[in-house]
């Protein structure tokens, strides 16, 4: 059934709201979100043909809620213009079985800027820069306090990439010194040496995403899709039944902006696909990512800290149901909603988070409190990595555990008084995307990794990757510092192609903590007095690498720490011109994790 509302017009009033020339063959449309919202009430099956031709968003981007059994197409004749650079485009929830098919998402005025540096004045830090014609101004603060804010990407001044062995550049501030000229300061004189005059800068903060997924979403078909641009990552993904399927999605730069003389440098301002709290993970197939912010594909759990404990005895032998309060920073990662009774939860112990304990859950349930009490505990947390905590951001869980003979029939591992033990943590590994598969697609030119996958059940086949400036893929948790979950097993990563890996500073810096193209890993705390934490706990579990084709890496091949050896397979694959680092470089890389490069293959039992 084909469902055309008659109150949509593509041909409206243009209302030129923002600074950035708008044409007038570009419709702003409003009824196109009254058209989305009508599908509310269509009949399973309906097809909803987008009208072709350019259309501009409201500010507050278009809402995709509650749909049912439907598919939004536009044969790729669409192109959507999101209008706040700092906003989302597109947000969907609380969606089942629906398909999204042939349209383009990009954003005007776009989320970043992009520049030509003019001068290098390396006893200040600074570096002078200016606006390349057509590109947005420098919007005022464009220094933030958050990590990762006032993101500067360094670019080679002809070639479209990332200037190779430069390292990740995070201003201390970024300054107007005329109408289009600007000076970047930075708090260290750390890779000063790698800027030249004529070298092409981007310059992005983070906020907002092309496309957001929340709410409890299922059975969603993405196909034929290009983004273009995105204030941070491209496709988010939060608190939903699973992530959907995605074939032939592209993220690339879009085409110059009206009156510009250069290419775009950036698609996304970060990740291209970020997948969290969610049970189960994506099929991604014959995608292309490109010119991202950060990584390609994220996958990730929930790791919460026990907080404080509400039984007093919460051992295997207890006969009361074990209860304790938990809490996460931020509110729209909804643990409760996604938990199901008899889900596993395992029980981290820190500074190595080795699994003390697994339980069987009875409920997760939200706490409406104030949580002004949570504040120096959440900043403790989570302060390094995020906008500091604030009572207004913090959600408070109540997490009941099933009884100890159930636990016990359920086969779980024996334990002791787990409310004597200090420092826990657990995490969910029904919630972090497991059973995706990545198969098939093209990531090239990123600031940070292609894939990030802290998720289990997952098969990783026949992609290519090429010059990413960190490492190429990396399986294990993120326990300190972003805090996410969790330990990985059952996944086989073969026949990619993997070639000039990374190529940025950061990759072999004394902190890098993934040392190979394909590296195991697991992030752990780092003790106050300096020294590398102890021997890793071997959590991750029946990883496969196979058939893998690796050149070109300054660092190993592949690096496997914080993994099962026994359960380790690495079969049939080619390496050329890998561990090329010096030897004291070798040396220096990982020295904070207590790691160091091999000469290839080098396995850490």
């Amino acid at each position: 059934m084909r469902f055309s509302p008659s109150r949509f017009s593509p041909s409206l009033l243009v209302i030129a709201l923002f600074l950035t020339p708008v044409s007038s063959a570009q419709a702003v449309a409003p009824d196109l979100q009254t058209a989305i919202n009508a599908l509310a009430d269509a009949p399973a099956g309906t097809t909803f043909t987008l009208p072709s031709g350019t259309h501009r968003l409201p500010h507050a981007g278009l809402r995709i809620h509650g749909l049912r059994d439907v598919t939004i197409e536009g044969n790729g004749a669409v192109r959507l213009l999101a209008t706040d650079p700092q906003g989302t485009g597109v947000s969907v929830q609380d969606c089942r079985n629906v398909t999204f098919r042939g349209f383009t998402l990009d954003f005007d005025p776009l989320p970043f800027t992009q520049a030509t540096i003019t001068h290098v004045n390396p006893e200040r830090r600074s570096i002078d820069f200016a606006l390349h014609d057509g590109y947005p101004d420098l919007r005022e603060p464009a220094s933030q306090t958050a990590v990762l804010r006032a993101r500067i990407h360094l670019f080679h001044a002809t070639e479209h990439r990332w200037k190779p062995g430069a390292p990740d550049y995070a201003a201390a501030s970024v300054i107007r010194t005329g109408s289009r000229t600007g000076r970047a300061s930075f708090s260290t004189a750390d890779g000063m040496r790698w800027f030249s005059p004529g070298d092409r800068i981007a310059i992005a903060t983070l906020s907002g995403n092309a496309i957001r997924i929340s709410q409890n979403c299922s059975g969603l078909l993405w196909e034929d899709i290009t983004i273009q641009a995105s204030p941070f990552v491209a496709i988010a993904l939060r608190s939903n039944e699973d992530s959907g399927t995605w074939r032939r999605i592209k993220i690339l730069p879009g085409p110059p902006p009206p009156g510009a003389t250069q290419p775009r440098l950036l698609s996304s301002n970060a990740d291209g696909f970020n997948s969290a709290y969610v049970r189960r993970g994506p099929v991604i197939e014959d995608c292309e990512f490109a010119y991202l912010g950060d990584d390609s594909i994220n996958l990730h759990g929930a790791m919460l800290p026990v907080a404080q404990w509400l039984t007093e005895d919460v051992s295997s032998t207890a006969q009361a149901p074990a209860q304790f309060l938990s809490i996460l920073a931020a509110r729209n990662n909804r643990v409760d909603l996604l938990s199901r009774p008899g889900d596993t939860i395992r029980f981290l112990r820190s500074p190595d988070y080795r699994i003390v304990a697994t339980r069987r859950i009875s409920s997760v349930t939200r706490i409406e409190m104030d949580a002004a009490q949570w504040v120096p505990f959440a900043l403790k947390l989570w302060g390094p990595s995020s906008a500091r905590p604030k009572p207004e951001t913090i959600s408070v869980f109540q997490i009941t555990l099933e009884p100890a003979d159930k636990t016990d029939a359920a086969g779980n591992t024996p334990d002791a008084n787990l409310a004597e033990t200090s420092g826990l943590f657990v995490d969910f590994p029904a919630l972090a995307a497991p059973g995706y598969v990545i198969r098939n697609n093209y990531f090239h030119d990123h600031r940070a990794r292609s894939l990030r996958i802290m998720a289990s059940n997952g098969l990783i086949s026949g992609n290519r990757i090429e010059r990413i400036k960190q490492v190429g893929i990396s399986i294990g948790p993120e326990y300190a510092f972003w805090r996410e979950a969790g330990w990985v097993s059952d996944v086989v990563i073969e026949n990619n192609i993997l070639r000039d890996i990374a190529e940025g500073a950061n990759a072999w810096s004394p902190a890098a903590y993934t040392l190979g193209a394909i590296s195991t890993m697991a992030r752990m705390d780092l003790p106050k007095q300096g020294k590398p934490p102890g021997p890793y706990y071997p959590g991750n579990r029946n990883i496969t690498i196979r058939g893998n084709l690796i050149e070109n890496c300054p660092l190993d091949a592949i690096h496997i720490v914080a993994t099962d050896t026994d359960t380790l397979k690495i079969e049939d694959n080619k390496i050329s011109n890998t561990a090329t680092l010096d030897p004291a470089e070798k040396q220096r890389a990982g020295r904070e994790h207590g790691m160091s490069v091999g000469t290839g293959i080098k396995i850490v039992p």
